[in-house]
């Protein structure tokens, strides 16, 4: 009985005790909000704040045992780098209780320094090494979706980006259409920037690829006035490489294979065939005929 008395007797003094004002230091974990939209904040700015306080015993107690966390306004510092005394009691009376009185700062004022934070749209590239099945390859090209990202940071940062690639991706025996996700290729040196996206989808057309053979007529172009240059053979064979569904649709008429009189050499009797036009379907034309022979008569 007489040790429960003590106890209570201790108890009740404490609390006594602790209900008294006091003066004491407390340290505040300090957390930088409300940056305006065109600035970044560049370095480190300081993580704590001491202050001497006023206020029930209870209360130091609390906050030294749980430090708390003063929010302060980085917009009050935007025209001069510095969050001033006045700033930094304002936040500790917006943000704590009523009942503490502040008494000192340990710091008078807080400088911070500004980068100017510059958003630029930049391009993303698929990285893909593709071997695909016999006879099949892309249709057209690989595409990103999104095809551009937005970065911001601090602008010396983002105006070293001019194009976004992603990681590298293997894939073999490919004989079916691309869809998949990848994640960019971010340097280490440039992971502190906002990107908008972290990963795209690449997709891309696959299609299975044949050949054919098209005879097609010659023209031949700059003939002198007067005269007439007559080509043996009057049609060469051009070898396409296409889809087989594409190739089903392709004729002579598509294309268009010149010889061009001008570049004929003097002392020799053929003519060097090219291909002036071909439909965008045929991913691949060549001539099986590297020259063909050729007559001229003057009038």
């Amino acid at each position: 009985m007489f040790t429960f008395f003590i106890l209570f007797s201790t108890i009740l003094w404490i609390l006594i005790k602790f209900s008294d004002k006091y003066t004491g230091d407390v340290t505040f974990r300090l957390a930088y909000g409300n940056v305006p939209e065109d600035r970044i904040l560049l370095g480190t700015p300081p993580s704590n704040l001491s202050a001497t306080i006023n206020a029930q015993g209870f209360q130091i107690l609390s906050y030294r045992l749980f430090r708390r966390e003063l929010e302060l306004d980085v917009s009050q510092a935007s025209e001069t780098n510095y969050l001033s005394e006045d700033n930094l009691k304002q936040a500790i009376r917006e943000q704590f209780s009523k009942n503490i009185t502040l008494e000192e700062l340990g710091t008078k004022r807080i400088r911070l320094d500004f980068g100017v934070n510059k958003e630029k749209e930049v391009i993303v590239l698929p990285e893909l090494d593709i071997k695909f099945a016999s006879d099949f390859e892309l249709y057209d090209s690989l595409k990103a979706f999104p095809s551009s990202i937005t970065i911001r940071g601090p602008e010396d940062a983002v105006d070293t980006i001019e194009v976004l690639r992603t990681k590298r991706i293997f894939l073999t025996g490919v004989n079916e259409d691309i869809n998949l996700k990848a994640d960019l290729d971010i340097d280490s040196k440039l992971a502190h920037l906002i990107y908008s996206e972290k990963s795209v989808s690449v997709r891309g057309k696959v299609e299975r690829f044949s050949e054919q053979v098209i005879r097609v007529p010659i023209v031949v172009s700059n003939v002198p006035p007067g005269s007439e240059v007559r080509v043996f053979p009057k049609e060469v064979s051009v070898l396409c490489r296409a889809t087989l569904n594409d190739l089903k649709t392709i004729s002579a008429n598509d294309f268009m294979i010149v010889c061009d009189f001008e570049e004929a050499n003097p002392n020799s009797n053929y003519l060097i065939p090219r291909i002036e036009k071909k439909p965008e379907l045929v991913k691949e034309a060549s001539l099986m005929e590297k020259k063909v022979e050729f007559l001229i008569n003057r009038n």
